[in-house]
């Protein structure tokens, strides 16, 4: 500060004695320089501080991001290696494969040809089945209605006396009697 004081009062006493002619530019300039030297003078030590700080953490965060890197690098290393015996094991079990699928492909078409047969026998036995209680159903279901209409028409002819049916009845033993002769001659 004391040397900032000595440097001003040099300074005007060579402008006052008219040694240093000073216009606007210089003027100007020389404001310049010495908010510069004031501005270093008192906030020096915090930009030094400020600057250290700052590479501190850039030489922290390097640090950190070498270690990482040397990580990844270690990681991938191993990585690579363990694909290699990776890659060796797949080949190994694409040969045991080979064999297995080689040795069980000549047993895949007798073992299909067995299983077709007893698949369709099974069907084949239920169809069967089914086709016999069908073939019982019907048979039932024909039975009843033939019981019912001759038992209805017996009804009719006995009880009711209805002329129509007396003569189809009639006209159903003639075409017997015919059919009887017919078959005679």
């Amino acid at each position: 500060m004391t040397n900032l004081a000595i440097t001003i009062i040099i300074f005007t006493l060579l402008v006052t004695q008219k040694i240093l002619l000073l216009n606007e530019e210089s003027l100007i300039l020389l404001c310049f320089i010495i908010f510069v030297k004031l501005s270093t003078d008192m906030l020096g030590d915090s930009i030094k501080k400020s600057s250290k700080v700052q590479s501190n953490e850039i030489k922290i965060n390097l640090i950190e991001s070498l270690k990482k890197l040397l990580a990844v690098i270690q990681s991938f290393t191993l990585l690579s290696s363990n694909s290699r015996r990776f890659l060796k094991k797949i080949i190994f079990i694409k040969s045991y494969y080979r064999t297995i699928i080689s040795s069980l492909s000549s047993y895949i078409p007798i073992y299909n040809k067995f299983h077709l047969t007893a698949f369709y026998t099974k069907k084949l036995a239920f169809l069967d089945k089914t086709e016999e209680q069908t073939i019982k159903l019907l048979t039932t279901v024909i039975i009843r209605q033939l019981n019912l209409i001759i038992k209805t028409k017996y009804f009719y002819t006995n009880y009711i006396k209805f002329n129509q049916l007396l003569s189809t009845t009639n006209i159903s033993v003639r075409e017997r009697i015919q059919l009887i002769k017919s078959k005679k001659i």
